[in-house]
């Protein structure tokens, strides 16, 4: 599963290459971009201003006091997700979450492979308690710090003694529903998919069932969250209509949120994958000309482009896609920016067949 805070990291890097690109590269041009001049612009970003993205494997996830942190740390160029050759060494932090300070910081040059390995040892006096790692390479210091790789371990301090957590019993008072359209814009007259989360007072996802109701409280339709309080259902919305969701719990909590208000003006993109396929729906409104829009597929070292002709949803195989997060973005060809886009994630079917035999013993 990927980490909430590694997709907001490889979103703001895909999102910043893909608006960056098309705008320095077509700055000065009066002709819509075809989908092999949309490729060479992308590549011509990626060569003048590359990034990285650093990965961290530790031997365990808990140590004592007095142990060391044995890891290994990957550092690839974000567009091809190849071993970069940019930077020599790398940086590695252990920050106490607790007092918010750093406990030591180490230097670590690649070796011939263009690998980090070393271990970090942990001073025998330090405190019980969750610690952060942090990684970054000197390069990566250009672009924001939320780039950085960041891992949680725990430290036990033998002398101090293992605190028995508390356990408590669940209180919950309050409830709030957080509503985000597919593809970022609720477009009138077009079905979308409206993802939801339930959030208790206590910060923590909670189950609920999810009721449709137009302005005078009737219901359109119902759902039921399938994790931790998430879900979705469609919606159609007119351009004058409002719409709600009310949510409830099995004890009777209960929320209403307002639905953002339908864009006569727009697009979205729908994204699914079953079976080895990814399937891309375009989603736009008529004041928009479908023949000056392009369909962008990048990262993870993916590089596809494709003009709209009609909103026919478009099938690419999994199996021709390299493994990743990938960005999907919807381009205007005319103003060279993405009206919108979508993250993916696709596993690696290459896998390692591996298997295991138990020695008979004599």
């Amino acid at each position: 599963m990927i980490r909430p805070a590694m997709i907001a990291m490889m979103k703001a890097i895909l999102l910043s290459l893909a608006v960056a690109a098309l705008s320095a590269a077509t700055a000065s041009a009066s002709e819509p971009l075809s989908a092999d001049s949309l490729t060479a612009a992308f590549l011509d970003y990626y060569a003048k201003v590359p990034q990285e993205k650093i990965y961290v494997h530790t031997d365990r996830g808990d140590y004592a006091a007095g142990d060391s942190i044995w890891f290994r740390i990957f550092v690839v160029d974000a567009a091809s997700n190849k071993l970069s050759d940019r930077s020599k060494f790398a940086y590695l932090e252990l920050i106490d979450n607790t007092a918010d300070t750093l406990v030591t910081r180490i230097k670590i040059k690649a070796d011939s492979a263009g690998i980090f390995a070393n271990a970090m040892p942990l001073s025998p006096r330090m405190k019980s308690g969750s610690y952060t790692l942090a990684a970054y390479t000197r390069w990566m210091q250009n672009f924001e710090q939320d780039l950085f790789f960041k891992k949680s371990v725990n430290v036990v301090n033998p002398d101090e003694g293992i605190a028995q957590p508390v356990v408590r019993s669940r209180v919950v008072n309050s409830i709030a529903l957080d509503v985000m359209p597919e593809g970022g814009n609720l477009l009138a007259g077009l079905p979308q998919r409206i993802a939801y989360k339930a959030i208790a007072d206590d910060g923590r996802g909670i189950d609920v069932r999810v009721w449709l109701l137009n302005a005078a409280g009737d219901v359109i339709s119902e759902s039921a969250s399938q994790h931790l309080g998430m879900g979705y259902l469609w919606v159609t919305a007119d351009a004058s209509e409002e719409l709600w969701l009310e949510a409830s719990t099995a004890d009777g909590l209960s929320c209403r949120t307002k639905l953002p208000e339908p864009q006569t003006h727009g697009a979205t993109l729908s994204v699914n994958q079953r079976m080895g396929t990814v399937l891309i729906q375009p989603c736009v409104t008529p004041s928009i000309d479908i023949n000056r829009l392009a369909l962008v597929v990048a990262g993870s070292g993916n590089l596809l482009a494709k003009e709209l002709t009609d909103l026919s949803p478009i099938r690419i195989s999994s199996h021709s896609l390299k493994p990743g997060v990938i960005n999907i973005a919807l381009i205007d060809r005319s103003s060279n920016q993405p009206l919108a886009e979508r993250l993916i994630f696709v596993r690696d079917t290459d896998l390692v067949d591996m298997k295991a035999t138990v020695a008979k013993s004599k």
